[in-house]
């Protein structure tokens, strides 16, 4: 049984050893920083973190999780002053309703914060 376990140590060694010298060995030399996108290349666009207000102006039926808002000081009668809140459910909200808003992408929004609790109030 001795001469088994010798055996099986012996190939265990030598597998070990042929293992290792395929592997790349250590680098002893700090790896180097990615480099860093100056200022002048960023994605042009709004700034994710800054938040806007706006104001709420209609509500879609077949949407829950929509909300038509509008910037303050601009015509809600014209569409092209109309944009999209993503919210989780639109039940509370009315119109004229101050939102607290993060821009996602051109005329799509995400509410900040908590819904309404009751009709109208938060």
């Amino acid at each position: 049984m001795s001469s088994t376990k010798s055996s099986f140590t012996t190939l265990a060694k030598a597998t070990a050893a042929m293992a290792a010298h395929l592997l790349p060995g250590k680098k002893n030399a700090a790896a180097p920083e990615p480099p860093t996108a100056p200022a002048a290349l960023k994605k042009p666009g709004p700034d994710p973190a800054a938040t806007e207000t706006l104001l709420a102006w209609a509500v879609p039926a077949l949407n829950r999780t929509l909300l038509v808002a509008y910037k303050p000081g601009t015509d809600p009668n014209n569409p092209n002053n109309l944009v999209s809140v993503r919210v989780r459910s639109n039940h509370n909200f009315l119109p004229h309703m101050k939102l607290r808003v993060r821009p996602v992408g051109g005329t799509i929004y995400d509410l900040v914060g908590p819904l309404p609790r009751w009709r109208g109030r938060w």
